[in-house]
């Protein structure tokens, strides 16, 4: 906390609850390979508010609770606190519950993505997120709140058939019983829609690599063949901002803020125009400084009053380079509007690229 304040840091993102991953962490003096425990969190939950679905606490969290230590000397660091919140990516709960997880059009389980139409899956986003208000926290940063993509959700994943966007999209899209019925009440045949996209799919990997002549490459060309599955998406988006709403709704006059994922290729999140969010994450260092000056200014454009675009800025996995190419990461965010700046992140940044964070003093960024 300490070195987090000296370097300009203004918050601190502690991760409440996190997926399975396998992390080197070159500056940690115990474990430069962590293998973090699948789908735990990292404070001391109440039992007595979760429903059927309960936490599972980490074993470096079992004796101390992190949100309680981190809370009590937030004042002396002058720092802010934020929950970072991994929601529907849990494959300890799926395995479990593979009735909470979501089903492809074929049948097959994605146990790694809980499905947020389930009403124990909302049950259980909900109390988690309650469940940390009593801690001393200004924001909760919810990850993975949304219909997860195909690709990178399990372990050792092997894809013999390169999936391009449109089937990549389509095999990852939900049919579990609870989004089916919600489609079918507003009027949908999600039975049809069901049928057309399996058949596309088995027709793109029964011909892959030579696909046949007309055979739809875009997500708008299919679209025009299947309206009902725009619809069927939309349906989907609405099974999400109905959640952020009731999420909204449990925090009631709590001063906290909510911050989300933004929107992502591959997923399915909540509408752009949803006001549940106050700020959304933005990738800054991820594309050429002309791109994310760009993505910015569109993102500043098209944001609900009041709501604000924080752009994150990668500091491991070789994305910074030197000090000057840190500190002109952090300028063209800036200069784009970014309200805030998200460095992600302390475990994975080399030490020498911590370093350079009090260097190039991110101020007047936000966190």
């Amino acid at each position: 906390m300490g070195r987090a304040a000296e370097s300009g840091i203004t918050t601190l993102y502690l991760a409440s609850a996190y997926h399975a991953g396998f992390f080197l962490q070159s500056h940690n003096p115990v474990h430069k390979l962590c293998l973090v425990e699948d789908g735990s969190v990292y404070f001391h939950p109440r039992a007595e508010v979760y429903g059927s679905v309960k936490p599972a606490v980490a074993q470096i969290a079992a004796e101390t609770d992190w949100f309680e230590a981190v809370s009590k000397r937030l004042e002396r660091f002058s720092l802010r606190l934020s929950a970072w919140t991994v929601c529907m990516h849990n494959s300890r709960i799926g395995e479990a519950h593979p009735d909470l997880a979501v089903e492809d059009a074929f049948s097959n389980l994605h146990p790694y993505a809980l499905c947020p139409s389930h009403p124990d899956v909302r049950r259980y986003i909900r109390a988690l997120i309650s469940d940390l208000t009593r801690y001393s926290l200004t924001s909760i940063l919810l990850e993975a709140f949304r219909y997860l993509d195909v690709v990178h959700g399990c372990h050792h994943e092997r894809w013999s058939i390169p999936l391009p966007p449109l089937e990549r999209s389509l095999l990852g899209l939900s049919f579990c019983p609870t989004d089916m019925k919600a489609a079918g009440d507003v009027g949908i045949d999600s039975n049809h829609v069901r049928k057309e996209v399996k058949a596309h799919l088995e027709r793109f990997f029964l011909s892959y690599p030579k696909l046949p002549r007309k055979f739809p490459r875009r997500q708008e060309e299919f679209d025009f063949q299947l309206p009902e599955l725009k619809a069927y998406r939309e349906c989907l988006v609405s099974t999400m901002d109905s959640l952020l709403s009731e999420v909204v709704t449990d925090l009631g006059s709590n001063s906290l803020d909510l911050i989300g994922q933004g929107q992502q290729e591959f997923n399915i999140t909540c509408s752009p125009s949803h006001h549940g969010f106050a700020a959304l994450l933005r990738p800054g260092n991820d594309d050429a400084p002309r791109i994310t000056r760009r993505n910015l200014r569109l993102d500043k454009q098209a944001a609900c009053a009041g709501r604000k675009i924080y752009a994150t800025i990668r500091l491991g996995f070789d994305a910074v380079k030197s000090c000057a190419e840190l500190k002109r990461t952090i300028q063209t965010a800036i200069d784009a509007g970014a309200d805030g700046l998200v460095f992600n992140n302390y475990a994975e940044c080399p030490e020498t690229v911590f370093r350079w964070l009090a260097q190039v003093s991110p101020s007047p960024a936000d966190h």
